[in-house]
């Protein structure tokens, strides 16, 4: 059945003589070729041949496509929320729990610092300590809070 032609019909080689004459006429026209001159076209009509369907091959589904384009990125993605999740799990949950705080808050302010250790009460009132602290140390103190002026006004100088 070529270009709609039924070869069982009584008209099939009319038909088909008809449309070779358009077609050699069609193509003479466009290429300007001159019988005149000498010129000839030939033509036939040719089935195509048709692929047998056992060579095709299904296309891939949506989501084997997204598995073959995304899956690395989606596995990396996945690794980092891991890490996320262990690092605010097994590092950050520690640091802010009510024992940590509680721990930090027994630990002398200027242990440290060889200053003098607060009154062993219950709970020890930091602007108290410093207050002693300050007492104890009137040089030291002193020197501290010329150092951050002379930063301030360096710094307001530069401004």
């Amino acid at each position: 059945q070529a270009l709609g032609i039924d070869p069982a019909a009584t008209d099939a080689a009319t038909a088909r003589e008809t449309i070779l004459a358009d077609m050699q006429a069609l193509i003479s026209s466009a290429a300007g070729l001159d019988t005149e001159r000498g010129d000839t076209i030939s033509v036939e009509m040719m089935p195509f041949q048709q692929a047998p369907a056992e060579d095709m091959v299904k296309a891939p589904g949506m989501l084997e496509q997204l598995l073959d384009r995304y899956m690395w990125s989606g596995l990396q993605a996945l690794l980092l929320v891991v890490v996320v999740l262990v690092l605010a799990f097994g590092v950050v949950r520690p640091m802010l729990s009510p024992k940590a705080a509680a721990a930090d808050a027994a630990t002398p302010i200027g242990a440290g610092l060889g200053g003098p250790a607060p009154a062993s009460s219950g709970e020890a009132d930091p602007f108290s300590y410093l207050k002693d602290y300050a007492n104890e140390r009137r040089d030291d103190t002193a020197a501290l809070l010329q150092q951050w002026l002379d930063e301030d006004q360096k710094v307001a100088v530069n401004e």
